[in-house]
Order: structure tokens, then sequence, then C-alpha cells
């Protein structure tokens, strides 16, 4: 789980599409790198812990570093559809298989008690 000024500043990347992007402290913006005129600015997170999002986005794998600055990775891209994903994967095998083993373990135990 990442905090909700890290999902903020992902949004934020998101937006910028896939390009490679920085992140200017000055301005307090991300900026895509090759565009001049494309850029998002962030409002009222705090200055200084911008960069600190960063490097958890990174830390996590949704964002990899590269020579300039920041590009998306396919978990920064699809990060909702992976937790949906991960999260279904656990309601399957923790509950729904174990629910069936049952079950049907449950039926061969009646059929062999009638005989």
């Amino acid at each position: 789980m990442i905090t909700m000024q890290a999902s903020y500043i992902l949004k934020s990347c998101r937006r910028l599409g896939d390009c490679e992007f920085a992140y200017n402290p000055k301005k307090h913006c991300l900026f895509d790198i090759h565009s001049s005129k494309r850029y998002i600015a962030l409002k009222n997170p705090q200055k200084l812990s911008v960069q600190i999002y960063l490097d958890e986005l990174v830390e996590k794998n949704m964002l990899c570093k590269t020579k300039f600055g920041y590009k998306l990775t396919y978990i920064g891209k699809n990060h909702k559809q992976v937790i949906l994903n991960a999260f279904l994967s656990f309601l399957i095998k923790s509950v729904l298989i174990p629910v069936l083993v049952s079950f049907f373990t449950s039926l061969i135990t009646l059929y062999i008690t009638t005989l």
C-alpha cells in the first residue's frame, strides 16, 4: 500500500502520460523532460516531501529512475488493476478453493457413510 500523498503524486504522474518526467522544486511541479509545455502543478504537498514520495514510488516499483528523471512502470500505470488482481487471487486461493474442497469432502463422506 502507498500513502495518500504518494497516491496523489502517482495520479499526477499518470496525467503526464507515458513520458519521462522530472520534479522541479522551484516551480513545485512535475514536467515532461522532452516537452517544455507539458507540466502538472502540484497542490499543497510539502516541497521537501515530494522527493521522499517519489523515492517511495521507486522503491515500490511504480516508477523507475532514468538518466534525467522518472518514468512510470507497468505497476504505476495500472495500479488499481494490479491491486484488484492481487485481491481476486487471494479471494480464490484463500476462500473459494477451501470452501469447494470442504464441500466435496462432505459429499464424499456422506456417500461413504450411506454404503
